[in-house]
């Protein structure tokens, strides 16, 4: 059953523990990808000298980070938060939602702090990103969870399954 609580065995705990986290590094890779495929100056900067690097960011940020690029940034994400939610809750050994909703607070925190800590040219791409990213990872979870009695049988002997019944 989708909703048993965990097993006394420790290897439940560590497969639980690694389904979050590999949810999470999914995520951030994904992450990466598509900043570095969408911002390439960006990322060719980051390999600069730290002086070079520094220089760049702060005086010629716009041109590293277009705004017309953000909707794409955000759109994409969206749809990998969405596939990343479904996966967590099919990687999970038990307890489903409870993993979901844990990835859901770390990725939460980790835009949140990213927010504070990035170049002020794309502190809105972050903001949007840390109320979007959440919401469709849960959507993603919310939508594979499998429904808690669909695959149970019906009794017919019981007098409220019967339509005839309830109507007499």
């Amino acid at each position: 059953m989708p909703h048993d609580a965990p097993p006394e065995t420790s290897g439940h705990l560590i497969k639980s523990f690694i389904v979050v986290v590999t949810c999470y590094l999914l995520f951030m890779m994904a992450l990466a990808v598509v900043c570095g495929l969408l911002f390439p100056d960006a990322f060719r900067a980051l390999g600069q000298d730290k002086e070079v690097c520094e220089d760049l960011f702060t005086n010629h940020a716009a041109e590293l980070f277009p705004r017309g690029r953000f909707l794409p940034i955000v759109i994409i994400m969206m749809l990998l938060s969405f596939a990343i939610g479904c996966l967590v809750i099919k990687l999970a050994p038990f307890s489903q939602m409870s993993h979901a909703v844990f990835l859901v607070l770390i990725v939460g925190v980790t835009f949140f702090q990213m927010v504070f800590k990035i170049v002020p040219e794309i502190q809105w791409l972050f903001i949007v990103l840390s109320a979007a990213c959440p919401i469709c990872l849960m959507i993603g979870a919310r939508w594979s969870v499998p429904l808690s009695g669909a695959n149970q049988d019906v009794d017919s002997s019981y007098p409220d399954n019967d339509v005839r019944t309830n109507n007499q």
